[in-house]
């Protein structure tokens, strides 16, 4: 379980275009994350690499092609707002930082992670996750 985690945030980190104020640590091992949108992506991989696809869909904002979520105004977020993950489906990442530590934070307690399994450091603040 720790190594698809591990794998999927290295895949999720290799995306990003954003640096940020973030470091992330898994079980004490300094993570390649450099932004929430990183630590959500690579989360949201491991569910793919242990073949619980279907959880992660049930569990968060997984659409089927970007430009799919509508604003309250009718309008499509753009494209930016989403990465494809590796099974072809698209992750809505468009949140504030406080946002994708919650939605971290629900996806590995449905792993069963260990508290404190994930650390982050972001602008000055330490989170231990789950």
């Amino acid at each position: 379980m720790l190594s698809a985690l591990r794998s999927g945030i290295r895949y999720a980190s290799k995306m990003g275009r954003h640096t940020s104020e973030l470091r992330a640590w898994l079980q004490g091992e300094e993570c390649e994350a450099k932004s929430w949108r990183d630590l959500h992506t690579g989360v949201a991989e491991a569910f793919i690499l242990l073949s619980r696809s279907k959880e992660l869909e049930d569990a968060d904002d997984i659409y089927g092609s970007a430009e799919k979520r509508k604003k309250s105004s009718g309008e499509t977020y753009p494209a930016h707002a989403y990465r494809e993950l590796s099974n072809g489906r698209f992750l809505f990442l468009h949140m504030s930082a406080d946002q994708h530590r919650k939605r971290i934070q629900k996806l590995l307690e449905i792993l069963e992670l260990p508290s404190g399994l994930l650390e982050v450091e972001y602008r000055g603040q330490k989170y231990k996750i789950p």
